[in-house]
């Protein structure tokens, strides 16, 4: 389990971006990832959460190496439980 945690204020009327970067030893890969994201409680704010897989593997959930969780009220409490699969080879095709 790793955990990111800290505070962003935000003033009223306007937007803050927050951007992690997690890097996983490949020989530690595994395919089931679940991620939490918590609010503050009571207030009434839009989220936009954009995943990034590791390169050569997709997110199942969004067949993409992006998934992306969108919402205008994001609840307390997002949790996101994806799996990563390894992409397939592209199709070659002979002329």
């Amino acid at each position: 389990k790793n955990i990111f945690s800290g505070w962003l204020i935000t003033p009223a009327g306007e937007t803050r971006q927050i951007k992690f970067q997690y890097v996983v030893d490949n020989g530690r890969l595994t395919d089931n990832y679940r991620f939490v994201f918590d609010k503050q409680s009571g207030v009434n704010t839009a989220i936009n959460i954009t995943l990034r897989a590791p390169a050569g593997l997709t997110w199942r959930e969004s067949n993409a190496e992006i998934f992306r969780y969108q919402s205008d009220n994001a609840p307390a409490r997002i949790i996101l439980d994806l799996k990563l699969s390894a992409n397939p080879p592209a199709v070659q095709r002979k002329f």
